[in-house]
C-alpha cells in the first residue's frame, strides 16, 4: 500500500509522540487475582492514529497501525523502581511490541512511500528497541541493559507471541 500525500506528515515530524488512549482496566474483585493484578499488570494504550519513527539501521521508517494496543516495556514489577514500563522505554517499546506480536515490522520505504511488511527475528527486533531508545532517550547505558535484559528474557514474550500466532495480514489487511 502506498502511503497519501496527506498520511506523509507522519513522516515528516521527527520524533514525534503518538496519540494514544489508555484502555479500561477490568476491575477483578477477588482478592487471588487482585494480588496478581498488582504484581504483574501493565497498562495497555491503543494508537489512534498511524504513527511511523525512522530507524537508522533500516534506513526506513517503521509505521505502526492505528488501533495497535501496546503495553509499553514489560519491565518486571521488581525492576519498577529504576524502570518504568511507560518511561524513557516507552518509545522503543512501540515497533518492538508490534514486531514481537507480528514477528516483523510495516516499514515505508522513504523513496515511494510504499509500506511492505518484513519479518525479523528476535535479535534483530531488540538491536531496532536498543537503536531508538537509545536515539530518544540520549542514554545509551540505560538502553543497553534494558537490551541485555531482553536478550536473557526477552524469549517469554516471542514464544507467548508465537503461540498465538498473530497474523499482520489479517489484522491489518489493508497495509500489507
Amino acid at each position: 500500500m502506498k502511503i497519501n500525500k496527506k498520511n506523509r506528515k507522519i513522516l515528516t515530524k521527527d520524533t514525534h509522540f503518538p496519540a494514544l488512549r489508555p484502555l479500561k482496566t477490568d476491575i477483578r474483585t477477588n482478592i487471588f487475582h487482585k494480588i496478581k493484578d498488582f504484581l504483574t499488570y501493565r497498562r495497555k494504550f491503543e494508537f489512534l492514529e498511524n504513527w511511523a519513527v525512522y530507524c537508522k539501521s533500516l534506513d526506513k521508517y517503521i509505521f505502526i497501525p492505528k488501533n495497535f494496543i501496546i503495553d509499553g516495556a514489560s519491565v518486571p514489577k521488581v525492576l519498577s523502581l529504576f524502570y518504568n514500563s511507560t518511561g524513557i522505554l516507552l518509545y522503543g517499546s512501540f515497533p518492538h511490541d508490534f514486531g514481537y506480536r507480528y514477528k516483523g515490522l510495516f516499514l515505508i520505504d522513504i523513496n515511494d512511500y510504499e509500506v511492505i511488511f518484513e519479518d525479523f527475528t528476535k535479535s534483530k527486533l531488540d538491536n531496532i528497541f536498543l537503536e531508538i531508545c537509545s536515539q530518544e532517550n540520549a542514554m545509551p547505558i540505560v538502553s543497553t541493559i534494558a537490551k541485555i535484559a531482553l536478550s536473557l528474557f526477552g524469549f517469554i514474550g516471542w514464544r507467548s507471541n508465537r503461540k498465538k500466532n498473530y497474523q499482520p495480514h489479517i489484522d491489518y489487511s489493508k497495509y500489507y
